[in-house]
């Protein structure tokens, strides 16, 4: 399950972000990573975590599996259901939810 979210954050940054061209065999861009571990305030970070999470967690799709605007964000049974179901970790379905909610798009 993390590396289909590992997958969908990669691809984020190679549709979101110029990265730094580099030359090996051929040429291709790469994001390096600033530091040890990830940094939650870095911009191109956050955005491949957003696109990853959108592309494996689509709004449209989580409204249909479940009726959010009735859904208790402290239902462990509920998010653990869900995350199996669009095959992410429960911290992905977690985060996932609470930006939705967060966002407004669900009460």
């Amino acid at each position: 399950m993390r590396q289909r979210f590992t997958i969908a954050h990669e691809l984020g940054h190679l549709l979101l972000h110029d990265g730094v061209p580099i030359r090996i065999d051929r040429n291709f861009r790469v994001n390096w990573r600033k530091g040890s571990g990830v940094n939650a305030s870095n911009v191109e970070e956050i955005e491949a975590n957003f696109f990853a999470a959108s592309l494996l967690m689509p709004k449209s799709m989580l409204t249909t599996a479940n009726r959010l605007d009735h859904f208790d964000v402290e239902d462990d049974a509920e998010i653990v259901r869900l995350a199996r179901l669009f095959r992410v970790s429960t911290q992905a379905m977690t985060f996932r939810l609470a930006e939705l909610f967060r966002s407004g798009v669900f009460r």
